[in-house]
Parts: C-alpha cells; sequence; structure tokens
C-alpha cells in the first residue's frame, strides 16, 4: 500500500538521513511536491521535525531572463557566526557557495499588491558575505525533480 502523498513522509526520510549522516537513494514518485506550495510546507514540515525554527531565508532565481523566484527556509540551528568551525563529516560532499546576505529592518507580510523595489531597497538594514555550505541528503542530488529540490 502507498502511504500518501503528506510532507512529513519525505520529511522524515530527510531528518532521519541528516541524523544517521545518510543519503537517500531512492524517491518514490508519492514523495515529490505536488506544486510550489506542498514543496514549501515540506520546508516548514522539516523545521518542525528538527525542532528549529526560520532563522532566515535564501532567495534566488535559476535564470537571469525573469524566472521563478524561489525561496528557502534556512534553519536556525543551521546558521553560524563569523569564525565558526563546522566539520566535513556534517556536510556529505559539500559545495561552497559565496552569497550576500542582507538583514531587513522590516517585516514583509503578505499582501495582494507586490512590494514596490523602493519598499524592499529601503528596508536593508545592513548587508555582507557568507559561506553557505551545501549538501543534499540525495544520492542524485543535483539531479532530482526541482520541486523536491525546493522542499
Amino acid at each position: 500500500m502507498n502511504q500518501p502523498s503528506h510532507p512529513a513522509n519525505i520529511a522524515q526520510l530527510i531528518v532521519d538521513a541528516m541524523h544517521d549522516g545518510q543519503k537517500l537513494t531512492e524517491i518514490r514518485p508519492e514523495h515529490v511536491p505536488a506544486d510550489a506550495a506542498a514543496a514549501y510546507a515540506l520546508q516548514r514540515e522539516i523545521l518542525r521535525l528538527r525542532d528549529t525554527t526560520v532563522g532566515g531565508w535564501k532567495v534566488g532565481s535559476k535564470s537571469t531572463s525573469g524566472g521563478p523566484i524561489n525561496g528557502a527556509l534556512l534553519p536556525e540551528d543551521g546558521l553560524f557566526a563569523s569564525g565558526s568551525q563546522v566539520e566535513c563529516v556534517d556536510y556529505p560532499s559539500p559545495i561552497l557557495e559565496l552569497e550576500i546576505a542582507f538583514r531587513l529592518n522590516r517585516e514583509f507580510t503578505p499582501r495582494e499588491q507586490p512590494y514596490s523595489d523602493e519598499e524592499v531597497l529601503s528596508s536593508i538594514g545592513s548587508m555582507g558575505t557568507t559561506i553557505e555550505v551545501v549538501s543534499s541528503r540525495f544520492a542524485a542530488w543535483p539531479k532530482i525533480e526541482p520541486l523536491l529540490a525546493l522542499g
């Protein structure tokens, strides 16, 4: 009997793989999020299972020609201050990405009309450089379903 498509199913597998230092080699089709809303629900479920909160967001687009803008939650327990040291054993097959981080001085709540460039730019309180350690728990990464990668 197949399990229903629910974020908790794949979320638990991902969290268990993180805890055990393993990679997931087989993903059943019903575990792939059906749409962006399901992928974002998967992000939230992973945080809940890890018993952590949102420490920030990674926002970007894979296209410079107006492609979709995606966001990913950054777990609070995965953010480290400048000068911190991490263990490679905690990050199988790590890749380093250099990023620019912005700390905003206001909260943006959902609303019908988009925020203007002026509203967004005027909310930047500070900015700096960061290093992201990218390490997926999927053995086939980066060749996985895009919505699963978003989760």
